[in-house]
Protein backbone atom coordinates (compact mmCIF):
# COMPACT_ATOMS: atom_id res chain seq x y z
CA UNK A 1 0.00 0.00 0.00
CA UNK A 2 2.87 2.39 0.74
CA UNK A 3 4.39 1.63 -2.65
CA UNK A 4 1.23 2.89 -4.37
CA UNK A 5 1.23 6.15 -2.42
CA UNK A 6 4.92 6.71 -3.22
CA UNK A 7 4.38 6.14 -6.94
CA UNK A 8 1.48 8.63 -7.00
CA UNK A 9 3.54 11.17 -5.12
CA UNK A 10 6.42 10.72 -7.55
CA UNK A 11 4.16 11.17 -10.57
CA UNK A 12 2.71 14.33 -9.03
CA UNK A 13 6.23 15.64 -8.42
CA UNK A 14 7.20 14.82 -11.99
CA UNK A 15 4.09 16.66 -13.21
CA UNK A 16 4.94 19.67 -11.07
CA UNK A 17 8.50 19.66 -12.42
CA UNK A 18 7.22 19.56 -16.00
CA UNK A 19 4.84 22.45 -15.22
CA UNK A 20 7.68 24.46 -13.69
CA UNK A 21 9.86 23.83 -16.75
CA UNK A 22 7.00 24.85 -19.05
CA UNK A 23 6.48 28.03 -17.00
CA UNK A 24 10.19 28.87 -17.32
CA UNK A 25 10.00 28.33 -21.08
CA UNK A 26 6.91 30.54 -21.39
CA UNK A 27 8.58 33.19 -19.27
CA UNK A 28 11.68 33.11 -21.47
CA UNK A 29 9.55 33.44 -24.61
CA UNK A 30 7.60 36.37 -23.15
CA UNK A 31 10.84 38.10 -22.11
CA UNK A 32 12.33 37.56 -25.55
CA UNK A 33 9.19 38.89 -27.25
CA UNK A 34 9.10 41.95 -24.98
CA UNK A 35 12.74 42.70 -25.75
CA UNK A 36 12.09 42.20 -29.46
CA UNK A 37 9.11 44.56 -29.34
CA UNK A 38 10.96 47.21 -27.35
CA UNK A 39 14.02 47.20 -29.64
CA UNK A 40 11.85 47.26 -32.75
CA UNK A 41 9.63 50.10 -31.52
CA UNK A 42 12.50 52.30 -30.31
CA UNK A 43 14.40 51.90 -33.58
CA UNK A 44 11.18 52.51 -35.54
CA UNK A 45 10.64 55.74 -33.57
CA UNK A 46 14.12 56.90 -34.56
CA UNK A 47 13.28 56.03 -38.16
CA UNK A 48 10.07 58.04 -37.90
CA UNK A 49 11.80 61.04 -36.31
CA UNK A 50 14.30 61.78 -39.07
CA UNK A 51 11.87 62.67 -41.89
CA UNK A 52 10.13 65.09 -39.52
CA UNK A 53 13.36 66.85 -38.50
CA UNK A 54 13.90 68.85 -41.66
CA UNK A 55 12.33 69.55 -45.00
CA UNK A 56 15.36 68.74 -47.14
CA UNK A 57 15.59 65.72 -49.42
CA UNK A 58 18.34 64.02 -47.41
CA UNK A 59 16.18 63.52 -44.34
CA UNK A 60 13.11 62.84 -46.49
CA UNK A 61 14.75 59.92 -48.22
CA UNK A 62 16.03 56.47 -47.41
CA UNK A 63 19.66 57.67 -47.37
CA UNK A 64 19.99 57.33 -43.58
CA UNK A 65 18.53 53.84 -43.74
CA UNK A 66 20.91 52.85 -46.55
CA UNK A 67 23.86 54.15 -44.51
CA UNK A 68 22.60 52.28 -41.45
CA UNK A 69 22.09 49.13 -43.54
CA UNK A 70 25.69 49.28 -44.77
CA UNK A 71 27.40 50.31 -41.51
CA UNK A 72 25.57 48.27 -38.83
CA UNK A 73 26.77 44.81 -40.01
CA UNK A 74 30.37 46.05 -39.88
CA UNK A 75 29.84 47.47 -36.40
CA UNK A 76 28.09 44.27 -35.33
CA UNK A 77 31.02 42.08 -36.36
CA UNK A 78 33.50 44.40 -34.70
CA UNK A 79 31.54 44.40 -31.44
CA UNK A 80 30.93 40.64 -31.61
CA UNK A 81 34.65 39.95 -32.00
CA UNK A 82 35.44 41.94 -28.86
CA UNK A 83 32.43 40.76 -26.86
CA UNK A 84 32.80 40.89 -23.08
CA UNK A 85 30.67 38.72 -20.81
CA UNK A 86 31.00 40.69 -17.57
CA UNK A 87 32.22 44.24 -17.23
CA UNK A 88 31.70 47.26 -15.04
CA UNK A 89 31.47 49.61 -18.03
CA UNK A 90 28.20 50.55 -19.71
CA UNK A 91 29.89 50.79 -23.10
CA UNK A 92 30.46 47.02 -23.06
CA UNK A 93 26.77 46.45 -22.34
CA UNK A 94 25.82 48.77 -25.22
CA UNK A 95 28.26 47.00 -27.54
CA UNK A 96 26.82 43.60 -26.58
CA UNK A 97 23.29 44.93 -27.11
CA UNK A 98 24.15 46.27 -30.55
CA UNK A 99 25.93 43.06 -31.50
CA UNK A 100 22.90 41.01 -30.48
CA UNK A 101 20.08 43.15 -31.91
CA UNK A 102 21.74 44.92 -34.87
CA UNK A 103 19.54 43.29 -37.48
CA UNK A 104 16.39 44.13 -35.58
CA UNK A 105 17.54 47.72 -35.18
CA UNK A 106 18.04 47.99 -38.94
CA UNK A 107 14.64 46.48 -39.73
CA UNK A 108 12.85 48.68 -37.19
CA UNK A 109 14.56 51.83 -38.42
CA UNK A 110 13.70 51.02 -42.02
CA UNK A 111 10.08 50.29 -41.20
CA UNK A 112 9.71 53.53 -39.27
CA UNK A 113 11.47 55.49 -41.99
CA UNK A 114 9.18 54.10 -44.68
CA UNK A 115 6.09 54.87 -42.62
CA UNK A 116 7.26 58.43 -41.98
CA UNK A 117 8.06 59.01 -45.64
CA UNK A 118 4.55 57.92 -46.62
CA UNK A 119 3.04 60.14 -43.93
CA UNK A 120 5.08 63.18 -44.98
CA UNK A 121 4.14 62.62 -48.62
CA UNK A 122 0.44 62.21 -47.83
CA UNK A 123 0.06 65.14 -45.44
CA UNK A 124 2.46 67.89 -46.47
CA UNK A 125 3.04 67.04 -50.14
CA UNK A 126 6.66 68.14 -49.75
CA UNK A 127 7.87 65.06 -51.57
CA UNK A 128 7.17 64.28 -55.17
CA UNK A 129 5.48 61.00 -55.91
CA UNK A 130 8.39 59.67 -57.95
CA UNK A 131 10.81 60.56 -55.14
CA UNK A 132 8.61 58.71 -52.66
CA UNK A 133 8.27 55.74 -55.01
CA UNK A 134 12.04 55.51 -55.58
CA UNK A 135 12.73 55.66 -51.84
CA UNK A 136 10.07 53.07 -51.01
CA UNK A 137 11.45 50.66 -53.61
CA UNK A 138 14.94 51.04 -52.16
CA UNK A 139 13.58 50.66 -48.63
CA UNK A 140 11.63 47.52 -49.51
CA UNK A 141 14.60 45.88 -51.22
CA UNK A 142 16.98 46.67 -48.36
CA UNK A 143 14.42 45.62 -45.74
CA UNK A 144 13.91 42.32 -47.52
CA UNK A 145 17.66 41.73 -47.65
CA UNK A 146 17.98 42.61 -43.96
CA UNK A 147 15.15 40.25 -43.03
CA UNK A 148 16.63 37.44 -45.11
CA UNK A 149 19.96 38.01 -43.39
CA UNK A 150 18.34 37.85 -39.96
CA UNK A 151 16.29 34.75 -40.75
CA UNK A 152 19.36 33.04 -42.19
CA UNK A 153 21.40 33.65 -39.04
CA UNK A 154 18.95 31.96 -36.71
Amino acid sequence: MNAGVGAGSQSRMAGLMRAADAFRNVRAVVTLFATFLLVFLVSALFGIAFPFMANNLFFNSCALFAILYLVVPIVRERFASSRVEASEYYRDDVANFIARYAGLIVVGFGSGNGAALMYVWATTKELGFLWLLLNLVILCVLLELALLKEIGED
